[in-house]
């Protein structure tokens, strides 16, 4: 899947991004790239039932891609199983993401930073592979495996979930480009440069800056997931990476989970002139419904938690 093929994939995301996989009201939002994006919200449907109406016909029929849920944390940690229901657990099963009309989903093969100190990203990344493609095999009626446009297409008409993957966290390749390209061939279509922790080759949007973006070999990373077809995905770097990424890259990136700075001052919401940049480049933003990221309310009173409490952690720290 070299550059038209990425550009191809972009386009068929930013057509139809983000649904939550619960049944609810749909909605239409404009990307940066002021393409149409389909949405859905957990409000009551609107009061003129002709529209809801049509507006579901329409989502149905749609191609509508959730570009990072982290459930796959839940699979390896808690031994949660898609196909029974998470109400009141998670947010995600297989029962719901049908009945909120969801036909692509990229489970985020998340590395915590815990992992790099250890040296086993890469093991931690494999073992979460191996149980996306477990569920599939499990539930082979319902979702199906995908690595491409056409992959998604053929789930869509065979009514199943097309299951995609993103690596979150480029210490999950360990400083191997070896290491990225059998993540490639494992079915791996997108990866974060970073988590919130920078790592050797990339500083993170949370962390202390090593390198002033990205290093050259984080540049040489960006070439080959470009070489490969990988989704060069921008959310959780910082600034400075992302502007570096853009310069490099030749096909369109993504932010799989950012939102707009100017909304919310979240140092992991994007800034106007990178937005701009990102809808020049061909890319795709998929806004994130997290409340610190869109709510300046709940980021405030989130901060001003930490600020109260710090003292007593710090104390008990101390003792």
């Amino acid at each position: 899947m070299k550059k038209d093929k990425l550009s191809h994939c972009a386009t068929l995301i930013t057509l139809l991004v983000c649904s939550l996989v619960t049944p609810a009201p749909s909605q239409v939002a404009q990307s940066p790239a002021g393409a149409t994006i389909q949405t859905t919200t957990s409000s009551t449907p609107p009061r003129d039932e002709r529209l809801w109406r049509e507006a579901l016909k329409i989502q149905r029929k749609s191609i509508v891609v959730d570009t990072h849920n982290d459930i796959t944390g839940m699979m390896i940690d808690d031994g949660y199983d898609l196909g029974t229901s998470s109400i009141g657990k998670y947010h995600t099963d297989l029962a719901r993401m049908k009945e909120g009309g969801l036909t692509a989903e990229f489970f985020s093969i998340y590395v915590d930073r815990k992992y790099a100190k250890d040296g086993g990203s890469a093991r931690r990344a494999l073992d979460q592979i191996d149980l996306v493609y477990r569920a599939a095999e499990r539930y082979p009626d319902k979702m199906m495996m995908a690595t491409s446009v056409a992959d998604i297409r053929r789930a869509k008409k065979q009514d199943k979930i097309a299951a995609l993957m993103g690596i979150e966290g480029g210490h999950a390749i360990e400083n191997s480009l070896m290491a990225l390209r059998d993540f490639y061939r494992l079915g791996v279509r997108y990866m974060t440069l970073t988590h919130n922790n920078t790592n050797d080759w990339a500083d993170a949007c949370c962390d202390t800056s090593r390198h002033n973006g990205l290093s050259d070999y984080g540049r040489e990373v960006v070439r080959e997931m470009n070489r490969l077809g990988m989704f060069v995905d921008v959310s959780h770097v910082s600034d400075k990476t992302m502007a570096d990424a853009l310069d490099i890259s030749t096909a369109p990136v993504i932010a799989s989970h950012s939102s707009a700075r100017a909304l919310n001052s979240h140092l992991r919401n994007i800034p106007d002139d990178l937005l701009r940049r990102i809808a020049k480049n061909g890319g795709v933003v998929m806004v994130n419904f997290y409340p610190v990221f869109i709510d300046q309310k709940a980021l405030d009173a989130n901060k001003e938690r930490n600020e109260r409490l710090k003292p007593q952690l710090d104390a008990l720290n101390e003792r």
